[in-house]
């Protein structure tokens, strides 16, 4: 919650909320031609109308619910963990890399974080896109690649 709180956090992100993943919602994040579509659409009204995020967000997700008051209710959260939180395989992309201007970007080519100074991001979630096979090798390679960056920048 803090860390949502932070001004630098809010600054770049439109809408933070748990979600209630179920079976439907499982459909949905189906890689299919009509999710493609249905996924293009909802985006292009959500830039369009920002304020309809929230109720969109709400329906998808089948149920809004209070961030704040699961962290007030530690057994409220507990449950809320144990019904929805699930394994996936090779997560990545959820802070990808890419030009600042790009507003599906997070992070530039060397990890920092677009707009929040002293913050990197190292790890297969900068990936643009899905590598095919297991990422393990592919992020040891984006993590030594940086670090050498890094090193370089101090230098």
């Amino acid at each position: 919650m803090e860390i949502l709180a932070h001004d630098a956090v809010r600054a770049i992100t439109r809408l933070a909320f748990p979600v209630k993943f179920d079976d439907r919602l499982r459909r949905l994040n189906r890689i299919t031609p009509a999710n493609k579509l249905k996924s293009a659409a909802i985006a292009a009204l959500i830039d369009a109308v920002p304020a309809v995020a929230g109720p969109i967000f709400a329906t998808l997700a089948d149920r809004k619910v209070d961030i704040a008051a699961l962290i007030a209710d530690d057994d409220a959260l507990a449950e809320h963990i144990r019904q929805n939180v699930a394994g996936t395989f090779h997560p990545t992309g959820t802070c990808r890399m890419g030009k600042a201007d790009d507003r599906a970007s997070v992070t530039d080519a060397a990890g920092r974080v677009h707009g929040v100074a002293g913050l990197r991001v190292i790890d297969a979630s900068i990936m643009p896109t899905i590598p095919r096979g297991n990422t393990n090798i592919p992020t040891i390679m984006v993590a030594e690649k940086l670090a050498a960056e890094m090193l370089r920048e101090q230098t």
